[in-house]
């Protein structure tokens, strides 16, 4: 069995575990660091989750039907083709991200900026994370032509890249990328 590897503490646990030291001495903070920032549910979707409340069972393993043609009718309508038998849908980026790349397997392009836990993620499950800057602007999508590059440079150096991790819109930056970039 492989030795596991060493992964330090995410700066997204370390913030909220600053934020909890603050609050238990008293202090008042707005946590901006996990996307649960404490603010109040949408008065629609609270309603919506309300009426779906006796529907508590598992769902599909992929998500429903409904869910994944919506998906798929979201990219179509911003010009890119989806299958929706091609769409997964789940609990959390997090845990989609570290089943897929386990599953994929190889190295991860990452784009640079990105979430902190992406690399992470590709580190432990064994893979090398290979940086790529965005393009000024559209966050979540490694440059398409640098994007070319590094799969060429890291082949050459015996690396394996299999996956390339796309966030639209983009976390953290929140710009969205052009179709025409996600397309190249």
């Amino acid at each position: 069995m492989p030795e596991p590897t060493p992964v330090t503490m995410s700066a997204t646990l370390a913030a909220d575990e600053a934020l909890a030291r603050r609050r238990r001495a008293g202090e008042r903070v707005l946590s901006m660091a996990s996307g649960e920032i404490g603010l109040p549910v949408l008065a629609a979707l609270r309603d919506r989750l309300a009426a779906a409340a006796d529907e508590n069972a598992y769902g599909s393993v992929a998500g429903s039907p409904a869910l994944r043609t919506a998906v798929a009718g979201y990219w179509e309508r911003r010009g890119l083709a989806v299958d929706p038998g091609l769409v997964v849908a789940g609990p959390g980026s997090k845990s989609l991200l570290f089943a897929l790349l386990l599953a994929i397997g190889g190295d991860v392009i990452v784009p640079v900026p990105s979430w902190v836990s992406y690399a992470a993620q590709a580190r432990l499950v064994g893979a090398r994370p290979i940086p790529v800057p965005i393009l000024p602007g559209q966050g979540g999508v490694p440059d398409p032509e640098r994007l070319r590059e590094a799969v060429a440079d890291a082949r050459a150096a015996g690396q394996n890249p299999r996956a390339v991790v796309v966030t639209v819109p983009d976390n953290p930056t929140g710009t969205v990328a052009p179709a025409a970039t996600v397309r190249r």
